[in-house]
């Protein structure tokens, strides 16, 4: 570049060569200035990134999910894509960690974007400070809420009731003169969607074994891979010691890394669990013994 300077400045060189030589002495300026805003452009884009990481959130979860409290919780409202059963509705107890309203908006958000219209119905969280909750064993630290099932008649219309439906591995139920059945490809978009997001991370999604059977099937149909589908079949549980979940999902999530130690894990430590296991292993996943649901009638 300093010999392209000289020959611009050089009284011996002609009018022509001159001219040519700030061409190019004007282009290789550019050229750095381009490589010197794009080093600084990188270095902003990094600062960026940092500033926009996720903030700590406000709210706390402390202890257990049965023996625990809810500090500033945060409250899950209504959205086209989101409804509260009706009969849990006048309870008030739509309070969670800010981890678990946001994958609940989330997730109800992305199956409307697949099937316009269609709502994502949620039963119960925790109260605004967590605490007992009648009804409930658990749901005391913001980190559980209830979610119905996607159903549909038999013309294929959304059904939406006030209360919870239970369906039998049939996917068949009768409600208000209605038969209604089980929408397995929205219930396993709700399951797999809840799954793969990695802001809240789940433990669990309690359900009836005949359901989790449809589902897994379902999930099998869609090609999904073996790995994935292990872990559905991981985190989808009929609990042993309460309802056996044949009318709505339980979700329940891990602690939001911020709320640790004062929130309270216990194993299983899923591989997708963001912190090292107490004992350094995480959990194995189950294999699937496949076994046809019960065919509709």
């Amino acid at each position: 570049m300093e010999r392209v300077r000289l020959l611009t400045q050089s009284p011996q060189t002609s009018v022509r060569v001159r001219r040519s030589a700030r061409i190019l002495l004007g282009c290789s300026l550019a050229l750095t200035y381009c490589a010197v805003g794009a080093a600084k452009g990188i270095a902003l884009d990094d600062a960026q990134r940092t500033q926009a990481a996720p903030a700590r959130s406000a709210s706390i979860s402390s202890g257990l999910p049965w023996d625990g409290r809810l500090k500033r919780g945060v409250r899950l409202h209504p959205s086209p894509s989101l409804r509260p059963v009706a009969h849990c509705a006048s309870r008030g107890n739509f309070y969670g960690t800010t981890e678990l309203v946001s994958l609940v908006e989330r997730t109800a958000r992305a199956v409307a974007a697949r099937w316009p219209g269609s709502q994502l119905s949620v039963g119960e969280l925790s109260a605004a400070k967590g605490g007992k909750l009648e009804g409930h064993h658990s749901h005391r630290s913001g980190r559980d809420v209830d979610v119905a099932f996607f159903m549909h008649d038999e013309q294929g219309r959304i059904s939406r009731f006030r209360h919870f439906v239970a369906f039998g591995g049939e996917g068949i139920a009768q409600r208000a003169q209605q038969t209604l059945r089980f929408d397995d490809a929205k219930n396993w978009a709700l399951v797999s969607t809840l799954l793969r997001d990695r802001a809240a991370r789940v433990q669990y999604i309690f359900v009836a074994q005949p359901l989790r059977t449809r589902l897994l099937m379902q999930g099998r149909r869609q090609a999904e891979s073996d790995d994935f589908l292990r872990a559905a079949a991981a985190v989808m549980v009929e609990p042993r010691l309460a309802e056996k979940h044949d009318d709505h999902f339980h979700v329940r999530i891990y602690c939001p890394r911020d709320d640790r130690p004062e929130c309270q894990d216990i194993e299983p430590y899923w591989p997708w669990y963001d912190g090292p296991p107490p004992d350094g292993q995480h959990a194995e996943l189950p294999s699937i013994q496949w076994r046809q649901p019960r065919a509709s009638r």
